[in-house]
């Protein structure tokens, strides 16, 4: 099986609503399960401030830039992103394109 190589990857800031936090939380992950099956798409990461309880943090990736623009600008992407958007005071996205990556060596025993 040979890996797909991600190459952009969205970043999303959003400030959920007093006391939604647990609705976000659901309707992202119902958001991601449908970005993830799109053609091109990779993995969907929500990540929570430790400092600020209001702000979340999204991570998707895709194979390229094509992929990306296919999805985030059709009518669907519009129509699952409404939710959310519901859910938010405040909420800003940007696409970055992955300039290097590193793994940690193994450690030998």
């Amino acid at each position: 099986m040979s890996r797909r190589t991600l190459k952009i990857y969205t970043i999303s800031n959003w400030t959920v609503k007093r006391g939604h936090d647990k609705e976000f939380v659901a309707a992202w992950k119902g958001f991601a399960n449908w970005i993830v099956l799109q053609k091109g798409a990779g993995p969907a990461r929500l990540f929570k401030d430790d400092l600020d309880p209001a702000h979340y943090i999204s991570i998707e990736s895709w194979e390229d830039e094509s992929s990306r623009a296919a999805i985030q600008n059709g009518v669907p992407f519009g129509r699952q992103s409404y939710k959310l958007q519901q859910l938010t005071i405040d909420f800003f996205s940007r696409s970055f394109k992955k300039e290097g990556e590193e793994f940690p060596l193994a450690r030998s025993a």
